[in-house]
């Protein structure tokens, strides 16, 4: 897995953020839909295009840090949509467990993930820690 610096080629910046919002704002302020979007999107990209250049080069290969970044962000986005979400944003338990077991297992870069948990302290509140070392070691045992 080569991860190169260039902004282009791998990620965009939390700096950006506050624009690609503005972006999917009508001048009111208020979130456009989905037809207005893809209108936007039409007539011009390039506020965007970092975001949309990021997911575009996403592969579904192994050793895709883009894609693993992806897994990664969904896996803290189910639990933190579980804490504090609406009801219809919740997913029960054994599915997020189920998923970690199934999907976060195929992710290259755990280490730096569990570095990232650890030193975020999400580990007590998003209980992946403990699925991800227990999923260790039943792998371990088998």
């Amino acid at each position: 897995m080569i991860y190169t610096s260039e902004p282009a080629t791998n990620h965009f910046f939390k700096d950006n953020i506050d624009g690609y919002i503005s972006y999917i704002k009508d001048d009111s302020g208020n979130i456009i839909d989905y037809k207005a979007y893809c209108q936007k999107i039409e007539e011009d990209i390039m506020p965007v295009y970092d975001i949309y250049s990021y997911i575009t080069k996403i592969e579904n290969v192994p050793n895709c840090i883009n894609l693993n970044v992806i897994k990664e962000f969904h896996v803290l986005l189910m639990r933190f949509l579980n804490m504090f979400g609406q009801d219809y944003q919740k997913t029960s338990l054994l599915k997020y467990a189920r998923y970690v077991s199934d999907e976060y297992m195929k992710v290259y870069n755990k280490a730096g993930f569990m570095k990232f948990i650890k030193r975020s302290k999400l580990g007590k509140h998003f209980l992946v820690e403990k699925m991800i070392m227990k999923k260790h070691r039943t792998n371990a045992s088998t």
